[in-house]
């Protein structure tokens, strides 16, 4: 069943080959980062296919091949199973070398496709999930560049599909790094921060993003020790994911045999035809080329030869095209299969989290302790939306976790005295009093975000606050004064005149009449993203907008606010908006580093600065480095450095030492870490084991306040 493919004719510019071979250079296989990998679970049964039947909180694994999963998207599927017939349309896993360079489309595979249009992938878009040999410069992306390729005249119709798919050969998406392997994809730790949502791991961030209806899957890098167990585990988790999501996955047989026995291309075979799905057998196209496509050059016996990229490219292309006709070329019946999402209210938290609630006498006790209380939200990623899993109280004296409000509820903001509460379950907002633990129901119009850092309600003083409402497609900022003159409560309305439509989110802004927010856009299936941030003066009616990247930090005694930049500087204004101070933020020259989070000091003598390091090749985070700021001479102190993403920072109310927050990996899970810094003998201790909030899906703190304040402004926070 071999196949000659007759060749077509490239031009790779200078530049491009040069880029790609600097590139390659640090895709050597060698030891790498251990990596943890975010559990995702396939959500699509079939009973026809033992390897993809589903049972309790499993999904996509037999009883052979057991895979620790968990929830992704749940897709109802009411319809009939997939079709399932893998020897129609390949040999046995064991004949791999004699498969066929371009693929058939089964069946199956077409029914994927169609289910996928029917669930919203793009028909026009290819997404690849690679390492250093699929970036653009390497794979596809000439076609993307008129007068980069010439196509011969046997190979004209390829053309269309070039046309068909444009857009999508010369980039390589969030799934494409050097370095990636079959874990790095599945991990968050991978992920961009600057286009993925916390939590999101590259697989899951390209999938949404850029809706592919096809994906080709190339990651057989091989590093000594790993085992071909677990690469099959990990593929066998994005195959899942992918299918799960409407996209067909491509799978892909490699040139080299570093590993020496071939063992990855024939794990790779046995998977495309347990799960009946096309593999473009790249081995064999590689077999006519000079040293059978490796790069004499090179003694790892890993990287391909220039001429060899020119083969995999036009293979692919062949691949893609012959895939995309086929699943066009007959309507096939497929069942409509539709994504839904379980609302929160009605799901239950796998966090390792207390269910009994607080009780009011315990609470009262703990708020006259005099201890420093900690009150948050927490919210765990489960497939594509984030689930609040509650609000809790962490004693830092005592060391205890307490549950305020159960699953469903999440923490918006705590009152400068820190008396009440604004929470929320899902677009309904309540004021909870903690003198009485009685809600008071304020609005069921709350604007909600897919993004539980964002605020969408805070409080202004004592006896007023802030919100977004939303209703028919448009949102309005409101002023809300509160009063609890005997438990008489009362609610009156303002309304915001915004000089522009659409806000999204709140930001304290650390003065009582003035309301920071963002603006931005917001769909369904893309969450909101934001366009600016604009400053609102209550007194005046007056807004401005104000002229920086990044989300700003505002210190109303210093009379300046911060941001951080994309180009890793920090920006000082004053509160007119006047330029005061660009700063580079301070960093190893060997990384891309930037601001994940930064806390005034009540006075606005320090800024406390959390500066993550991310690799500029693979991307992968590497360390959060804390800094402290002094604006009165511009010293900065390097305080110390953890491991965590989604970093927080705060101040505590003593402001003696500084509060960090974040989420680590913890087994097969993730965990939420809580530390106290002390910038004066840069001590650290951590409270991992106390909080012991730990989950199988990716956990994160929604928003943090204090519960006892000791006289401390919370609205710096």
């Amino acid at each position: 069943m071999k196949t000659n493919l007759t060749r077509s004719f490239f031009l790779l510019p200078i530049t491009a080959l040069l880029l790609a071979a600097v590139m390659l250079t640090a895709c050597a296989p060698a030891a790498p980062q251990p990596i943890q990998t975010a559990p995702v679970q396939a959500a699509v049964s079939d009973a026809n296919n033992p390897a993809t039947q589903t049972t309790g909180a499993s999904a996509g694994t037999s009883a052979e091949h057991p895979s620790p999963t968990n929830a992704a998207t749940e897709i109802t599927n009411e319809a009939e199973p997939l079709p399932y017939d893998p020897d129609a349309t390949h040999l046995p896993p064991e004949d791999w070398r004699d498969w066929p360079i371009v693929p058939q489309l089964s069946e199956r595979a077409t029914v994927i496709y169609q289910r996928g249009l029917a669930m919203g992938t793009d028909p026009h878009a290819f997404s690849k999930i690679g390492d250093c040999q699929s970036i653009r410069e390497v794979l596809l992306g000439m076609y993307d560049q008129p007068g980069n390729y010439v196509l011969q005249d046997e190979d004209q119709s390829l053309q269309e599909t070039i046309d068909h798919f444009a857009g999508s050969f010369n980039r390589d998406g969030q799934a494409v790094k050097g370095g990636f392997n079959a874990a790095s994809v599945l991990s968050p730790l991978w992920a961009d921060p600057e286009n993925c949502q916390a939590g999101e791991n590259p697989l899951a961030c390209e999938l949404r993003i850029h809706k592919p209806s096809f994906v080709i899957i190339s990651l057989e890098v091989w590093w000594e020790g790993r085992s071909v167990e677990r690469y099959e585990e990990y593929m066998r988790r994005i195959i899942e994911y992918s299918i799960a999501h409407g996209a067909v996955p491509i799978l892909s047989t490699k040139a080299d045999n570093v590993e020496g026995d071939h063992s990855i291309n024939l794990t790779t075979a046995r998977l495309a035809y347990e799960y009946d799905l096309p593999l473009w057998n790249f081995w064999l196209a590689a077999q006519g080329l000079p040293n059978r496509g490796l790069d004499p050059d090179r003694p790892d016996g890993f990287h391909l030869s220039r001429q060899a990229w020119n083969e995999r490219s036009y293979t692919a292309l062949k691949t893609l095209d012959h895939l995309w006709r086929s699943a066009n070329a007959e309507a096939v019946e497929a069942p409509v299969i539709a994504a839904t999402k379980t609302s929160a209210a009605g799901m239950v938290s796998t966090a390792t989290l207390p269910e009994e609630i607080i009780s009011l006498d315990a609470l009262q006790d703990l708020r006259a302790s005099g201890n420093d209380v900690l009150v948050f939200g927490v919210s765990e990623r489960q497939g594509e939306d984030y689930v609040a899993a509650g609000v809790f109280l962490f004693d830092f004296t005592a060391q205890q976790l307490h549950r305020l409000l159960p699953v469903g509820y999440d923490l918006q903001d705590v009152s400068p005295n820190g008396a009440a509460l604004l929470v929320n379950q899902g677009s309904q907002l309540f004021v909870l009093e903690l003198t009485t633990l009685e809600q008071i129901f304020v609005t069921d119009m709350l604007h909600r975000t897919p993004d539980p850092d964002q605020i969408t309600a805070l409080w202004l003083e004592e006896d007023s606050f802030a919100l977004i409402t939303t209703a028919d497609d448009i949102r309005q900022i409101h002023i809300v004064g509160y009063t609890n003159d005997n438990m008489a409560l009362t609610v009156e309305w303002q309304w915001i005149n915004a000089p522009v439509e659409n806000p999204i989110s709140l930001v304290k802004s650390g003065i009582a009449n003035r309301i920071v927010w963002e603006s931005g856009n917001c769909s369904p299936a893309e969450g909101c993203s934001g366009t600016g941030f604009w400053a609102t003066l209550l007194d005046m009616d007056e807004s401005m907008p104000l002229e920086a990247a990044n989300l700003p930090y505002f210190s109303s005694s210093a009379g300046a606010y911060v941001y951080g930049s994309e180009a890793s500087t920090l920006m000082m204004y004053t509160l007119d908006g006047a330029l005061r101070r660009e700063l580079p933020l301070p960093g190893n020259a060997k990384w891309e580093y930037y601001l994940a989070d930064a806390a005034w000091s009540a006075d606005g003598g320090r800024l406390a600065l959390q500066v993550i390091e991310r690799s500029n090749y693979t991307g992968k985070q590497f360390n959060v480095t804390h800094y402290l700021l002094t604006p009165a001479n511009w010293g900065i102190q390097e305080l110390a450095t953890t491991e965590t993403y989604n970093a927080t920072i705060r101040w505590s109310p003593d402001e003696e030492s500084l509060i960090l927050s974040g989420t680590v990996p913890a087994g097969d899970g993730y965990a939420l870490s809580l530390s106290r810094l002390n910038p004066s003998n840069r001590s650290l201790t951590t409270y991992n084991d106390a909080l012991n909030i730990t989950a199988p899906d990716y956990l994160t703190f929604s928003r943090l306040g204090w519960l006892i304040p000791n006289n401390y402004p919370l609205i710096q926070q």
